[in-house]
């Protein structure tokens, strides 16, 4: 049984203007500032807060208060040549204390995070069908009181210690077992560093007729002190990378103890790729269809642990597809309509995880294509009805593993139910 309780005050303000405003020329301003102030706190029945129930609700206990303020201010300038310019400058700041109770007991913190994040951006239309624009950023985000305060939940994950049973005269079947579980700690981190980051995007638009588009667009972003949730399987390849891990505890056999999962900063992770989406409208006699295609290709995706470790690029992967995509044709004619869909993920290769764990455990992952359709009704008493069937085709998911596992497929990327169908009625009254 949750009982929570979220208090928030605020206070804003803007003001704008047009400073100048001469034929091609032209600069407008706006600024602001901002208050908020936070009172969060969310309990669960003690003995799943104490850590008594493995498995229960601990992990979701929060008490903790926010202080932000923020002031910003931004440009936009209008150029001569149909050329567009913009500046922006935010200024945050946050002021955070909580406490949390763990392996370690309880520890209390009170942490205060701030940073100056500028934004630029500009654009050009040379024609009236075609245009180009660009723009860079940084960016800042201090961590909420969940990820710094929600109290330690205990569990017992499934996980293969490689780093242990790889080693040679290290036998037990037992705790080599794929099926194993070990003794695992979530939640908040109270240590948390605030996320900061640059973002640079360029590209454009081109209406090549009334009814077709095409947009092309470059990314590349990186991050430090990236704020991410690490599962025991991650954690553990890192402490073979690394030669040890600060979050896995082993006894004097070697074997693991327990392991501190949960959320903490990454040093750095870098990314950079190509968006491409085209559209198409047509009307016939027997009525209007759209089509429309997106398509992502990941150049790169690399990750660094910490400042010590190198940079390790993820990208066509295991969880890390280089390409992925949309197909959507849609039909609409009088009351009636009906969609097609289609899901595209990339293969994906296993070798680096299979090389890092000396395993064969990790299968490599084949395109993966997914066929939703649905039929629609409108009738004339204020009301529809629709019926459809996703994964029309009942598409296998890829497994993880060479074994059967209810946790074998990465429910992020993939549809684990197969085909299903369902019937929607609308009615307005």
């Amino acid at each position: 049984m949750y009982q929570g309780k979220f208090e928030s005050t605020q206070l804003d303000g803007l003001a704008s203007t047009l400073l100048v405003d001469n034929g091609d020329f032209s600069v407008a301003m706006v600024g602001g500032l901002e208050y908020e102030m936070i009172k969060f706190k969310q309990t669960s029945d003690p003995e799943s807060a104490a850590g008594i129930i493995s498995g229960g609700s601990g992990g979701d206990d929060v008490d903790a208060t926010r202080d932000r303020s923020a002031a910003y201010l931004e440009f936009q300038v209008g150029l001569p040549a149909n050329v567009e310019f913009s500046a922006a400058v935010r200024y945050e700041r946050y002021e955070q204390e909580g406490s949390l109770t763990g392996p370690q007991g309880e520890v209390v913190n009170s942490s205060t995070f701030d940073a100056v994040v500028p934004k630029f951006g500009l654009s050009w239309r040379p024609v009236d069908s075609l245009l180009l624009r660009a723009s860079y950023g940084d960016s800042f985000r201090a961590p909420n009181m969940s990820e710094m305060f929600s109290s330690q939940s205990l569990s017992f994950e499934k996980a293969v210690d490689s780093l242990w049973c790889n080693e040679p005269g290290n036998v037990d079947a037992i705790y080599c077992a794929t099926n194993n579980q070990h003794k695992t700690w979530f939640g908040g981190n109270p240590n948390l560093e605030a996320e900061e980051g640059n973002s640079l995007t360029f590209g454009g638009v081109w209406n090549v007729t009334d009814a077709w588009n095409l947009e092309l667009s470059y990314y590349s972003i990186t991050y430090d002190n990236k704020i991410e949730s690490i599962d025991v399987d991650d954690i553990l390849r890192d402490e073979i990378k690394n030669g040890s891990s600060p979050y896995v505890t082993r006894g004097p056999d070697g074997k693991i103890e327990y392991i501190e999962a949960g959320i903490r900063n990454l040093a750095t992770v870098e990314t950079s790729g190509i968006d491409f989406v085209t559209a198409y409208n047509l009307e016939t006699g027997f009525g209007d269809f759209n089509f429309k295609l997106d398509l992502t290709h990941v150049l790169d995706f690399k990750k660094q642990d910490n400042a010590e470790s190198e940079m390790i690029d993820y990208a066509g992967t295991t969880d890390s597809p280089d390409w992925r995509g949309n197909f959507a044709t849609s039909w609409k004619y009088d009351d009636f309509s009906a969609a097609w869909t289609v899901v595209y993920i990339g293969s994906q290769s296993a070798s680096y995880f299979n090389e890092l764990e000396k395993t064969d455990r990790y299968v490599d992952y084949d395109n993966y294509f997914k066929h939703n359709i649905q039929f629609g009704y409108t009738h004339a008493y204020n009301g529809s009805i629709t019926v459809g069937v996703n994964n029309v085709f009942d598409a296998e998911t890829p497994n993880y593993y060479t074994y059967a596992d209810y946790r074998d497929v990465n429910v992020g990327l993939y549809d684990v139910l197969g085909r299903t169908y369902y019937l929607r009625i609308n009615q307005k009254f």
